[in-house]
């Protein structure tokens, strides 16, 4: 009897295919898999992740550092949410093996830099949303596995005074650039003229005085015009 239990239970286990990490909610996209794991006093990131996952979501705990181990091999996922925990520190090549990943959300923790080889290996991002942190400074070449792909990218509420604005005036897809709420002095001229495909650009709250004339401003919608200085 006790034989047929345990065989049973492994039954159990080998058809659904995956465990879920303790205190999460697993969802069964089949043949992938969703894990969310919200608010739920996480100090790290799950040791033990199904490979199939595409979206893992850990929302509001209290992870301090990322590390390469903690993503080894997830090459199917393509949404990382890492909003609102204590984040100060990402190991390098942290996100190295997210070859497919698309969407990668680090706001409000407590990053203060941004290096080069923080986010080397995210060659299909298209989303990177680093609002409400304590940056202050961004490498020239941060973002240079995905310049051809991002399509939104969010500094806003940081500490940011100089920003790689050669980089910025690389990132031909961008659609959204989010610069807001920063310490920002001065924008080079010109720095706008290749992103052919930026439909909003929001510099409010920083320090500038005036902004160089550039090609950008007779497209532009008024909205993202009109809140260039404030």
């Amino acid at each position: 009897m006790e034989w047929l239990i345990i065989s049973l239970l492994i039954l159990v286990v080998s058809t659904s295919g995956h465990l879920c990490p303790k205190r999460c909610m697993c969802q069964n996209l089949s043949p992938s898999l969703a894990i969310l794991c919200a608010k739920t006093g996480l100090l790290f990131v799950p040791m033990v992740i199904d490979r199939r996952t595409v979206e893992l979501r850990l929302t509001e705990n209290f992870i301090t550092a990322v590390r390469r181990r903690d993503f080894t091999n997830m090459t199917s996922l393509l949404h990382l949410t890492l909003s609102r925990n204590t984040i100060s520190q990402i190991m390098p090549y942290t996100f190295a093996d997210l070859k497919r990943l698309r969407a990668l959300h680090l706001d409000s923790n407590r990053l203060s830099v941004v290096t080069d080889d923080h986010f080397q290996g995210l060659t299909n991002l298209r989303h990177l949303i680093l609002a409400n942190n304590q940056l202050h400074n961004i490498s020239p070449h941060a973002f240079d596995d995905f310049l051809g792909t991002l399509e939104d990218l969010d500094l806003s509420y940081n500490n940011l005074v100089d920003i790689p604005w050669e980089t910025i005036g690389r990132l031909t897809n961008v659609n959204t650039l989010n610069m807001d709420h920063n310490l920002i002095e001065h924008v080079p001229l010109g720095v706008f003229s290749n992103l052919h495909k930026l439909a909003r650009l929001d510099m409010t709250s920083n320090k500038l005085k005036k902004i160089p004339p550039d090609p950008l401003f007779l497209r532009i919608p008024v909205y993202a015009k009109s809140r260039g200085l404030h």
